[in-house]
C-alpha cells in the first residue's frame, strides 16, 4: 500500500472530526484534555491543547485510537525515515563550518540566539525565491519527568514575515511543528516585512560579514 495515498485517505476521512475537541490518554498515562487534532500523519497525531502543541506518536496511543486514525506501522516507519532524511539534508553542516573552534562556535551561538525564533509559518504568498506568510512564535516548555517530555506554546501575536526561500515541502507537510528561523533583516520593498532564513550557516555568514539587511 502506498503510504502517501494512505495519508491522503486519512486526511479526507477525518476532515470533519479534526475540528472537534477530544480527550487523549497515552499508554503511559499522560492526558491531553479538550485537545484538538491539528494533523494526522502516518507516525502520529499532532494535537493542540491548553498548554500548547504536541505530537503524539501512534506507538504511545492505545489500539482503539490507532485504529481510529488508521495507523499502519510500515507507512509510519517509511514516513519517519523520509522526514528524518529531509531534515538531516537541510541541517547538514558545510565543510567550511568544521574549521571553526569550539570557542568560536560558542560565541556564534550566543549571537545566533539574539536573532533566532521558533515559529510556525502559514504561507499565503508563494514565490520562487521567497515565501510570505503569517508567523506565530512559540516557546518550548518542559513537562517532565524526563528531558524529552516537552511541548510548545504560543508566544505573542501573529505577524507577517518573509522566508528567504520557496516553502520547503517538509515544512508544509508538518506545518504545526515550530522550526528555528533566523531574522536576517527586512524586505527591500515598501512593506519592510521582517525577513527570515532557515539556513543557520547563511545567518552566521551574514553575522560575520555584517551584511544584515
Amino acid at each position: 500500500m502506498n503510504p502517501w495515498k494512505t495519508t491522503i485517505a486519512i486526511l479526507a476521512a477525518l476532515s470533519l472530526s479534526l475540528a472537534l475537541a477530544d480527550d487523549f490518554k497515552t499508554n503511559n498515562g499522560k492526558e491531553y484534555k479538550n485537545a484538538t487534532v491539528r494533523r494526522v500523519e502516518p507516525d502520529g497525531i499532532t494535537v493542540k491543547f491548553s498548554a500548547g502543541i504536541v505530537k503524539i506518536p501512534f506507538t504511545e496511543l492505545p489500539k482503539d485510537l490507532q485504529d481510529k486514525y488508521n495507523y499502519n506501522p510500515e507507512a509510519a516507519q517509511k514516513f519517519a525515515a523520509d522526514t528524518a532524511a529531509q531534515i538531516n539534508a537541510h541541517n547538514a553542516v558545510p565543510q567550511f563550518a568544521k574549521t571553526r573552534t569550539i570557542k568560536e562556535e560558542q560565541e556564534l551561538e550566543l549571537r545566533l540566539q539574539q536573532i533566532r525564533i521558533f515559529a510556525i509559518i502559514k504561507p499565503f504568498s508563494y514565490g520562487r525565491k521567497d515565501t510570505t506568510g503569517t508567523i506565530q512564535m512559540y516557546e518550548k516548555y518542559w513537562k517532565g519527568p524526563t528531558a524529552h517530555d516537552f511541548g510548545w506554546r504560543e508566544v505573542g501575536e501573529t505577524f507577517t514575515g518573509v522566508l528567504d526561500q520557496a516553502m520547503p515541502e517538509y515544512l508544509e507537510r508538518g506545518d504545526v511543528v515550530p522550526v528555528a528561523m533566523y531574522k536576517i533583516g527586512h524586505t527591500d520593498d515598501s512593506g519592510r516585512d521582517p525577513l527570515f532564513t532557515l539556513d543557520r550557516e547563511k545567518a552566521i555568514k551574514l553575522l560575520l560579514d555584517g551584511s544584515m539587511k
